[in-house]
């Protein structure tokens, strides 16, 4: 969990979903995008490719568009990334998926190449999918053992979002 340096034990689930909510604005003369995300923090990278990609989807001004995350303490530390570039989705992980994620993710939208990279962004351990029972990935990594499933379950909703 993002922000607790001393924590200790794993993840064990989710008490409240995470958030990303918008508002638009917009008057005769310009328009305003404000995203607040349920995370510790993003980095500016993620927010110029974020503001560039709306505003190629959009119009609006990259500069009108303001990026703010809630600092929760709840929440993942590093982030995925998911983009639609054209018709491939590039889903980016801070750190170790099984390689279930990807063919799961690919196998759901088989109309479109699905790239995953991992690594990207932090690490944050190993992403069990929760079938193994224990083996050397799921007892050294800091999330509960059904995490990849719930990764999975969340990446689909939003690229199923973000392609409609």
């Amino acid at each position: 969990m993002g922000g607790y340096g001393a924590r200790e034990g794993k993840s064990v689930g989710i008490p409240d979903p995470l958030y990303a909510q918008v508002l638009y604005l917009s008057d005769t003369t310009s328009e305003i995008l404000l995203i607040g995300l349920d995370l510790l923090a993003v980095d500016a990278d993620f927010t110029q490719q974020l503001r560039s990609e709306i505003s190629h989807l959009t119009g609006i001004d990259p500069a009108g568009i303001l990026v703010a995350c809630t600092h929760t303490h709840s929440g993942p530390d590093g982030y995925a990334s998911l983009f639609s570039l054209g018709e491939l989705v590039l889903v980016t992980v801070p750190g170790e998926p099984y390689a279930q994620i990807g063919l799961t993710l690919k196998g759901a939208f088989p109309d479109r190449p699905v790239l995953m990279i991992s690594y990207a962004n932090d690490y944050q351990g190993y992403f069990p999918m929760g079938d193994l029972g224990e083996t050397y990935e799921t007892l050294k990594s800091p999330w509960a053992p059904d995490i990849g499933r719930l990764l999975v379950a969340a990446m689909e909703q939003i690229i199923h979002e973000m392609i409609a």
